[in-house]
């Protein structure tokens, strides 16, 4: 099987840096670099920061989608509600 190149982990990433911005720790911080490879294997998901708004959540659990081809662009993502949003100044940015 050949793998083509793809910039959607850059989408995950991405995911990782807005909860790190929001909390000041990036997702599994408590765990050591194993720790963490295991929960993102086993794990829908890193948890979400408490009380972020429904448009940022709905965007983080986008940017943790396991399948590579069902995570968005990052061209797909500026059209997501909550880029909108805070791009028109209507909400704050969590």
């Amino acid at each position: 099987m050949e793998v083509q190149p793809t910039t959607k982990a850059d989408i995950w990433s991405l995911g990782a840096t807005i909860i790190e911005l929001i909390t000041g720790n990036p997702p599994y911080h408590k765990f050591n670099a194993m720790g963490a490879i295991v929960r993102i294997a086993q794990e829908e998901r890193p948890p979400l920061p408490p009380n972020v708004s429904e448009k940022l959540a709905d965007l983080l659990i986008k940017c943790f989608q396991k399948d590579v081809d069902a995570r968005p662009s990052a061209a797909d993502l500026l059209e997501h509600p909550w880029v909108q949003s805070v791009r028109e100044g209507a909400v704050s940015c969590l």
